[in-house]
């Protein structure tokens, strides 16, 4: 019979000896490490994020803004111009719903540290910490990648925003120059 189905603590809940995973200090350490990436990562992404809607929004307001200024062009009517402002509230929405979609960082709430945690002897507190820990690196996980495969969406709706900008700009000098 298993070892924890043979102990019980006064709740009837198993009890877990520390022989049995005698690397939990280990692992609680490397778990500590890889959360300390993961919040880097989530914050790299966000700042991805950031600047792409930057980029877009200063191409968008400064093409047209510099566009008058040296060619004196003021004919906004092209269909290259509707699909470039088009792409950016694409690219707008898509920031929009990433942003709210939260990154998904999980923190361990001093109110339930307090209330359940703090009784727990060093080791159990560790291996009560990874599993919580282990929670998190799923949905965390999970959201990360959307989140990603998302920001990788955006910027291909800024770089067609790019392209309907340069079209509207490059195909009126070249009418001109081959008329």
């Amino acid at each position: 019979m298993n070892v924890e189905q043979d102990r019980h603590d006064e709740g009837g809940e198993p009890q877990i000896e520390e022989s049995l995973y005698p690397s939990t200090t280990l692992a609680y350490e490397q778990v500590n490490w890889w959360y300390g990436e993961l919040l880097k990562l989530i914050d790299a992404r966000e700042r991805f994020l950031q600047n792409i809607l930057t980029f877009a929004t200063t191409v968008t307001l400064g093409v047209p803004t510099l566009i008058k200024a040296v060619f004196n062009k003021s004919d906004f009517s092209s269909p290259f111009v509707y699909l470039a402002f088009a792409a950016f509230v694409i690219v707008l929405i898509l920031w929009l719903v990433a942003r709210g979609s939260r990154s998904g960082v999980t923190l361990v709430r001093p109110l339930e540290l307090y209330e359940d945690w703090l009784g727990l002897s060093e080791w159990e507190f560790k291996k009560n910490y990874i599993s919580f820990m282990g929670q998190f690196f799923e949905t965390a996980a999970d959201k990360r990648d959307w989140r990603r495969r998302l920001s990788l969406i955006m910027m291909g709706f800024f770089m067609l925003e790019v392209v309907y900008w340069l079209v509207w700009v490059i195909l009126p000098i070249a009418s001109t120059q081959t008329g």
